[in-house]
Formats: C-alpha cells, structure tokens, sequence
C-alpha cells in the first residue's frame, strides 16, 4: 500500500475505504468518521528486505514532522523481533542438538557397557597392526593390561606368520573370515589356541579389522586327546584275538582284522555293507532277523547269541556273539563281539568219551 514507506494519515476514513472497497468501502469510511479515529502515522516492519507487518500511532496530535521519529522506532521494533526471532531459532536448534549429543551419549554408554561386558574377546586392529581398542575379555586373553595394549603389534602375535597372511588374505578377498584357528603368543610367551571370526572396516576413511577371538586352546587339547583316543581304540580292536563288527540294524558298518580271517575275507569290503545274515547259516537268520527287529523298536533283546557261522566259502562253523549298545559316528549301533566257538563245542561233546574211558 504504501511501498515499504513510513506515511502519515490524516484522515483514516480515507484508509479504511482503500483496506474495505466495492459495498463496503462507503459503510467503513462513514464508521471511521464517526467514531473519530485519531491521524496516524504507520511505518512498515522491515526485516531483511521483507515486511513483516506495519507499526502505527494514532493520535490526533500527530503531525508530520514526527514521521522520522516514529520510522525509526519501527526499525528499532523490527531488529528487536528480528532478535527474538533468532534466538527462538536458536533455541529450537539448540534443543535439538542437546536431545541428539543425549541420544548419542546413550548410544555411546550401551556399546560402552556391550563392549566391555562382552563374554567374547573383542579388539579393533588398524592396518599398521596395532590395537587400536580392546576389551577386557581381549585383554584377559592376551594376557595383558589396558596400558600395555597400545604395545601389542599384531604380526607378532602369531606363532606362525602364515596363519597372519592367511587372515589377511581372507579378509581382503571377502571382507569377513568365520572360526579361524591360529595359535597367538600371550605376553607372557605362553601360545594359545585362538578361534578368529574378523571382518573388515572403514573407519574415519581407514581401514581396520574388527576380530572376536575365542580361546580355543582346551578344546583343541580335547580333541586331540579324543583322536588320540580313538586311535589307541581302533588300534586296541584291530589287534583284538576276538572278531569284533559294528551293526547299524543288521548291516555291517565295521569288522576288524581278527573277523575277517575268522569268515574268511580279506578285507573289509568283503563284509562291511552286507547284512550279518549273510554269514549266518539259514537255520538260525531266522532267530537274528526277529532280534534285529526287536532293538530297532527299542525292544528286549538277546544280548548274546550261539550260532552256525558261515564263512565265505561256505565252511560253517560254531560261534557265539555278544552285543552291546554303541555309538557310531554319531549314530546309535551295536558292537558285537565274535568268538569261534568250534573247539570248545568239539570238546564238549569228547568230554563224555573221556570220562567213560
């Protein structure tokens, strides 16, 4: 209306048919002039070159020398709600800022507490193979404390350098390498059995590796105590004087060296994968066949066994088996143990003879 310019009204009946024009324009002026509203003087409130609404005195005391006054006081109300302003902006972006940096430091004292707490060893390497953070279970493991860890240089950690090359390899071909074995030297030079699971990073533009260790060494002790073990076991049953199978149902899955010879085979083809019936004369399968049954349904069952054993030539001769339950790479079986019976049978029935003579 009045282009950004302090103006001075004299007669405000005349403002008010410009504000209110068509029908309304002559009503508003006859109710300006009756309800003698004083002169004016109106000054636009300027903030950055935009108006944000005007500032006006009435009085019918005004007089046009008081234009400059009164412009300059609207510039004064218009920098001073310019400020408020600001500062609201201010305050909103302020608050804003305060609840995220609270968020992140609650964000920041869960991985802290996570990190920390964790059961698994946790360490964040940097590419020179320094350790840039670790854990206390890390820590624990590498047998040294928060002030040495700075210290520790990864590659001489490993007792072996290829298992080194051999992570790095992994991680840079897929990003991640799952229950890696290798054996670290703790501080104090004891060797540790550790499983790795890693992954690379970028971190601020560098590259790191994140590695959870596992302290692998008692059941690497184990197992190799149960290879061991089970090499002393087969061992101890191959060099048996008795025949000794393992059945699954009635198939044969395992027959040392004493049973071979004792049904006249040569080697564990002969046997293993048949079915144990075929090395029982006809008239007593029968009988094995029901007992087979019997265990499968977890049943009763004879626990040892007189039978005509037949040799692969066709030879029969006496034997006896006894069973017992077993567990065979992982899966339920029986181990039975075979004795050739014949010369025990033959001197049985001399033994009337002998004592008659």
């Amino acid at each position: 209306m009045w282009e950004g310019e302090t103006v001075f009204v004299e007669r405000t009946e005349d403002v008010a048919r410009q504000l209110l024009p068509g029908l309304a324009e002559g009503f508003a002026g006859r109710t300006a002039s009756k309800l003698r509203v004083p002169k004016a003087i109106v000054a636009p409130l300027i903030i950055q070159d935009s108006a944000i609404g005007v500032f006006a005195v009435h009085s019918h005391d005004l007089i046009p020398g008081d234009l400059p006054a009164i412009t300059a006081f609207a510039h004064q109300v218009a920098a001073a709600w310019h400020k408020a302003t600001l500062l609201q902006d201010l305050e909103k972006s302020l608050t804003g800022q305060m609840r995220v940096l609270e968020a992140l430091r609650e964000s920041e004292e869960r991985y802290r507490v996570f990190f920390e707490s964790a059961p698994v060893s946790i360490g964040l390497f940097g590419a020179d193979d320094r350790v840039l953070s670790a854990n206390g279970a890390m820590l624990q493991l590498l047998g040294c404390a928060d002030v040495e860890v700075e210290q520790i240089d990864l590659a001489n950690l490993y007792q072996n350098p290829r298992d080194r090359a051999r992570l790095m390899e992994d991680l840079q071909k897929d990003g991640c390498v799952h229950d890696l074995e290798v054996l670290w030297n703790r501080q104090d030079g004891a060797p540790i059995c550790a499983s790795l699971t890693a992954t690379l990073l970028n971190l601020d533009g560098a590259e790191v590796f994140l590695i959870l260790a596992q302290d692998a060494t008692a059941r690497t002790r184990a197992l190799k105590a149960l290879r061991e073990s089970e090499r002393k076991h087969r061992r101890l049953i191959q060099n048996s004087m008795d025949g000794i199978v393992v059945l699954q149902g009635l198939a044969i899955r395992f027959a040392n060296r004493a049973l071979l010879e004792m049904f006249g085979c040569r080697k564990q083809g002969d046997m293993v994968g048949r079915i144990f019936t075929d090395f029982m004369s006809p008239q007593h399968r029968d009988m094995m066949l029901r007992s087979g049954h019997a265990r499968t349904r977890r049943k009763r069952a004879p626990e040892r066994y007189e039978f005509r054993a037949l040799r692969k030539d066709g030879a029969e001769f006496d034997a006896e088996l006894f069973l017992s339950n077993v567990t065979f790479q992982g899966s339920a079986a029986q181990q039975g143990i075979v004795r050739d019976t014949s010369k025990r049978a033959r001197e049985e029935e001399s033994a009337p003879f002998a004592r008659g003579a």
